[in-house]
């Protein structure tokens, strides 16, 4: 008789139990259950097959052909399901295989790279795949283990572990500050060229910036729109205007000699980092392992390039969100 349903595996086990040992009790006390559920299990599945599995006698019982048969795929169920604990305990325990990142673009360029060369040396069994993405993205969905997500967090099935803080502040090329004199105070902006990301409100463009807790808006003469960092970063260093920048974009064009500061005294938005990844517990090793790794050396990078960017206000909070 022929039936799509599938076999029960604890019949099966049973089964695989009673061929092995060779008697009902010797089965039963083997699995922890008592002699008559054996039994009820073999009889299920006879009924199931449409054939006699087993010949009872007194001592012993034997298999028919039909039992040989059955009594092989029974081992197979058994000896895969002694694998699979070892199997899933070594995948929880082991610091390799895929690891799947997700960051903005810049903070991708500007901050990722050393991080991702340290980690290949410190943790080389790890496969990493770094996707760059601007949008806001499902990481459950999306296969996403780790994200760099700025702002806010409104999931509340996502881990969101403070790494630091980034801020924007003013910057141009001494080129260009030289050729089109250094302005003074906010109102000198509207008179200089203006790079400006895409999120500035093209029918009123202009920057809010704070100087010791004073919030004003300067009026821009947009040159240029972007919403890459790494081109407005660029176009500022060949001299073609000025731009506002978070601390990782700029610092290395400041270190180089590239770029400077603009307006000292005034600085843009600041918003928190966060390492977000979704919710496991227990934790498999290489999640812990890229934790520990990474995150205090994303703190310090951003610790650093603030630093280097001139935007010494945030220092401390970074420091802060080390500890």
């Amino acid at each position: 008789m022929e039936t799509n349903s599938l076999l029960s595996p604890e019949a099966l086990l049973a089964f695989d139990a009673l061929a092995r040992l060779g008697s009902f009790t010797a089965a039963a006390d083997h699995l922890g259950c008592a002699k008559s559920r054996v039994s009820v299990l073999v009889r299920e599945l006879e009924r199931e097959l449409g054939t006699v599995l087993v010949l009872r006698t007194t001592r012993r019982v034997a298999l028919t052909e039909a039992g040989e048969r059955l009594a092989r795929h029974a081992r197979v169920l058994r000896e895969t399901l002694e694998r699979a604990r070892p199997d899933v305990q070594a995948a929880q325990d082991c610091v390799s295989g895929p690891l799947q990142i997700s960051a903005t673009a810049s903070v991708s360029q500007f901050l990722l790279p050393p991080l991702l060369a340290e980690l290949a040396v410190q943790l080389p069994q790890l496969e990493i795949r770094l996707e760059v993405e601007n949008r806001l993205q499902d990481l459950v969905a999306d296969g996403i283990d780790f994200c760099i997500r700025t702002r806010r967090v409104h999931d509340e099935a996502l881990v969101a572990r403070l790494v630091g803080f980034a801020g924007e502040a003013l910057y141009a090329s001494p080129a260009y500050l030289a050729r089109h004199g250094t302005p003074e105070s906010l109102c000198d902006l509207v008179c200089h060229r203006a790079l400006i990301d895409d999120e500035v409100d093209a029918r009123d463009p202009h920057w809010r910036l704070t100087r010791q807790g004073e919030t004003c808006r300067s009026a821009l003469n947009v040159a240029l729109n972007c919403n890459h960092g790494s081109v407005l970063a660029g176009a500022a260093v060949a001299g073609q205007g000025i731009t506002l920048l978070p601390q990782y974009c700029s610092a290395p064009h400041v270190a180089r000699g590239e770029l400077v500061r603009v307006l000292p005294e005034w600085s843009g938005e600041q918003w928190p980092i966060y390492l977000v990844y979704p919710y496991r517990q227990p934790q498999p090793r290489k999640y812990q392992a890229f934790i520990e790794f990474f995150l205090p050396r994303l703190t310090q990078s951003l610790e650093m390039s603030a630093a280097v960017a001139g935007l010494t206000e945030l220092a401390g909070t970074n420091e802060k969100a080390a500890l």
